[in-house]
């Protein structure tokens, strides 16, 4: 049982970690079919490299906020992803519209906390919001070079330039 947090704010966590590990699982599965169905080795690994800072960053750093008040972590089932992408643009598409989704639901998540008062959560949410805003940064500039570029190979070797978050060093 939560100390100090109502249901609603652990509710709403709860939900935002769950989410997190998909986004994970879900990212995971466009790098690997980035780096072999389209070989797209490079653009795969920046891929899989955010993929990583979902359940670092975001699924480990919204649970540290849940433990801190003594509430255990409910991960839940994560399900399993073998989706397929035909082209770069359906790949990076798919990680838009999921980090775009995961950006909505954070803000839901802590309007709940500030709704409710919980303004020690709601603090450490604006922190991840903050870190997660860099993410949505990093993805739409990777659609617009995409949605330039198309499936042209040379993409993938221009891709390293348009890393601003350092995930390929």
């Amino acid at each position: 049982m939560a100390i100090n947090v109502t249901e609603a704010t652990v509710k709403s966590l709860q939900a935002l970690v769950h989410d997190a590990f998909e986004v994970n699982s879900t990212l995971d599965r466009v790098k690997t079919v980035m780096t072999t169905t389209l070989v797209y080795p490079i653009f795969g690994n920046l891929v899989h490299m955010l993929a990583h800072k979902y359940s670092l960053d975001m699924g480990d750093g919204i649970g540290d906020l849940l433990e801190d008040y003594n509430e255990p972590v409910n991960y839940g089932n994560i399900p399993t992803h073998t989706e397929d992408y035909n082209t770069i643009q359906d790949a990076i598409d798919k990680v838009y519209n999921m980090v775009l989704t995961y950006q909505n639901e954070l803000n839901e998540a802590t309007k709940i906390a500030l709704d409710n008062m919980d303004i020690h959560i709601y603090q450490g949410l604006l922190d991840i919001i903050e870190k997660h805003n860099m993410y949505v940064k990093q993805v739409i500039l990777w659609k617009d070079i995409t949605d330039r570029y198309g499936d042209k190979p040379n993409l993938d070797v221009h891709s390293a330039k348009y890393d601003i978050l350092g995930l390929g060093e």
